[in-house]
């Protein structure tokens, strides 16, 4: 006796700490319905609904956290998945979205509270090929389309629609009193009607480096490097590449150690008399690694590369 009444204690106490909650339109159909917890998170199945009484959410929850696959639904009576949420134990989520006639539309990440779109997404035609790729950057906390990729139907990339740079390092291992060498070659410009320009922005003195969101570009002090045009010490080792879409760049390391996230902004504008009459950025972020030996001091910082 005594153990059955051990049993219905639990039971009792499992039920009072997640209570079934609903809510209701002003029509009177159901709105939500979801258990909660005594401190107020959400745990366990949640559902929402259209006005219509149509679902509309089916997720899961675990004390205040999604978790699984959250689906969302078109407004049909027979269910039609609208986008499917698949998440991890990351602050990201992998979402893809789905047309009414049940083909993928687009996938990528989104990540945090605010579920911004983060990284590579990638839109597809009803085929089923991708059509173009677009990469986001959480720049100052909102998302920023950095690059895009049109693809043909063999999946090669369109030269004229896209916009993308590519940035290569020397090597991204190198010893302290070293410095890092690369390049910025714009691979496809965004003014592509303008005699435009590129140029490469890195945090002055290995003291400093851009926050992750780039929120402090205008505290900082930065190193510019020019394009092959200006920086005809360079143009040697770039033959065959294109003067005014490639930049050379160089940052020394003589006190840090370990890894290092290396933060850069290249500017492509379009310049009249002196006068920049139209300018867009692009941002990058690549980690490198600064061994602890002291090397001598380097005679020269001049960037060379052979590429």
């Amino acid at each position: 006796m005594k153990a059955n009444l051990l049993h219905l204690s639990v039971l009792f106490l499992f039920f009072s700490c997640n209570d079934l909650k609903k809510e209701y339109y002003d029509n009177g159909n159901l709105k939500r319905e979801y258990y909660e917890l005594e401190n107020g998170y959400l745990d366990g199945t949640y559902k929402k609904y259209y006005k219509n009484g149509n679902l509309e959410v089916l997720s899961k929850y675990v004390k205040g956290h999604e978790k699984d696959t959250t689906i969302f639904f078109y407004d049909s009576k027979l269910p039609k998945i609208k986008a499917k949420r698949v998440h991890s134990d990351s602050v990201c989520a992998k979402q893809i979205e789905y047309s009414s006639e049940g083909y993928v539309k687009k996938e990528g990440y989104v990540c945090f509270d605010d579920l911004l779109k983060i990284g590579k997404w990638k839109f597809f035609k009803k085929s089923g090929r991708v059509d173009f790729i677009r990469e986001y950057k959480l720049i100052n906390d909102k998302p920023y389309l950095n690059q895009i990729w049109y693809l043909n139907k063999v999946g090669d990339t369109l030269y004229t629609p896209s916009k993308y740079f590519k940035v290569q390092l020397i090597q991204d291992t190198i010893t302290i009193g070293e410095a890092i060498l690369g390049a910025a070659l714009m691979k496809s410009p965004f003014f592509k009607k303008e005699a435009s320009a590129i140029r490469v922005f890195l945090p002055a003195g290995e003291e400093n480096n851009f926050l992750p969101d780039f929120s402090n570009e205008r505290e900082i002090k930065l190193d510019t490097f020019y394009n092959l045009i200006a920086d005809k010490e360079n143009q040697e080792n770039f033959i065959g590449f294109s003067k005014p879409y490639t930049a050379a760049f160089g940052k020394w390391f003589k006190k840090t150690k370990g890894k290092y996230n290396l933060r850069g902004i290249i500017e492509e504008s379009y310049i009249e008399d002196d006068t920049i009459l139209k300018a867009t950025k692009m941002y990058f972020e690549m980690p490198i690694y600064i061994k602890d030996t002291i090397l001598p001091e380097p005679e020269s910082q001049k960037v060379v590369l052979n590429y």
